[in-house]
């Protein structure tokens, strides 16, 4: 059970927790070199956009589904298998081919099973962020998610 102290009840903004920050760290861990890659595709003029979509689902065969769903180009990362996080960096991919990507996962996640998967999906359309940035983004965005009991849903981002 969490506890909490009571001024931190009214706050409006997010805490990350220990869970939180160690998942922070094994994201950046596994997609630093691959945000290294699209940062200098994309200024090169060989990357325009490109979308990573965070996956928390309780399903043990997710990596299955989730690596079928993806296209050739598509990178994928499982973070923490036993929680069941995952990510998907689709490459040259707008907000739009973001949508029907994260659409067509949580269909094939509630066809095996589970209706309160979270999907977070985050066009990134320039450099000029952080690349830790994204990651912290990413999580904050689940965090609200998580809060908001918004499980089923997919969260859509797009950092101009």
């Amino acid at each position: 059970m969490e506890r909490r102290r009571e001024n931190d009840k009214n706050l409006h903004y997010i805490r990350f927790t220990e869970a939180d920050m160690g998942l922070a760290v094994k994201m950046i861990e596994n997609l630093q070199m691959t945000l290294d890659l699209m940062y200098y595709l994309m200024r090169r003029g060989d990357e325009r956009t490109f979308v990573i979509t965070l996956i928390e689902t309780k399903l043990e065969d997710a990596s299955v589904i989730l690596t079928k769903e993806k296209r050739a180009t598509d990178l994928f990362y499982e973070i923490d298998a036993e929680k069941g996080v995952y990510v998907v960096v689709c490459q040259d991919t707008k907000v739009d081919g973001g949508y029907h990507f994260a659409n067509r996962l949580m269909e094939r996640l509630k066809e095996a099973g589970d209706d309160r998967s979270y999907i977070i999906d985050m066009e990134v359309t320039n450099t000029n962020h952080e690349k830790a940035d994204i990651v912290f983004r990413l999580i904050e965005l689940l965090i609200k998610a998580k809060g908001l009991h918004q499980g089923g849903e997919i969260l859509y981002k797009s950092l101009n």
